[in-house]
């Protein structure tokens, strides 16, 4: 990873929306903290880190996010920024805290003609009641990867009685719906197990 000038933004000028450079220096002049590049991580699409005996705190964002998605990444874990700053380690990760925070600086990126029109309306709706990730509010999260220059395939998008493969490689034959979730059946060891309609899949053919 990449250690970068803060509040300096222009290294950072190839992940980002162009409109939204003027907000994000003010909002790092007020937090500062050390911002790192990180390479694509499968198992989140950034984080945070205190800061330690008196530094700085310092937050990742993936590379490989397309410029709104990094954005909204990076508001994220600016909100764990801003929290940390104001309440140390006795506010919760994602507590109400780093919710209203996460809703100031969201909104402040509002109304500039950075997002397109649909990311607009998900991330303005999303901030009212902000979660833990991106990828847990659906509506969100679909709106973000159309734009993603190779799109994630959806567990939902796939046929019935399809034989996919999750990230981790393993492979499974989609069953029928139950309640919120799909039914899959394990083609390695025949045991049936729940997957989320929004699970990211490879299908196989």
């Amino acid at each position: 990873m990449k250690n970068l000038p803060i509040p300096d933004t222009k290294h950072i000028q190839p992940y980002l929306p162009a409109q939204a450079f003027p907000i994000l220096k003010e909002w790092l002049m007020l937090f500062p903290c050390i911002l790192k590049i990180a390479p694509g991580r499968k198992t989140k699409l950034g984080d945070f880190r205190s800061s330690e005996k008196g530094g700085m705190p310092s937050i990742s964002v993936n590379r490989t996010l397309h410029p709104f998605a990094f954005l909204i990444t990076l508001i994220h874990e600016l909100a764990h920024v801003k929290t940390w700053k104001e309440f140390g380690r006795h506010a919760k990760p994602h507590g109400d805290y780093w919710k209203a925070n996460y809703r100031l600086i969201g909104l402040s990126f509002l109304n500039h003609q950075i997002f397109p029109s649909d990311i607009e309306k998900a991330f303005r709706k999303s901030l009212v009641m902000p979660g833990a990730s991106s990828t847990r509010d659906e509506a969100l999260r679909k709106v973000l990867n159309h734009y993603n220059p190779c799109p994630a395939v959806y567990l939902q998008e796939l046929e019935d009685d399809a034989v996919f493969s999750t990230l981790n490689g393993k492979f499974y034959v989609k069953g029928s719906k139950r309640s919120k979730r799909y039914v899959c059946k394990s083609l390695t060891n025949g045991h049936e197990y729940l997957f989320h309609p929004l699970t990211e899949v490879n299908l196989e053919k």
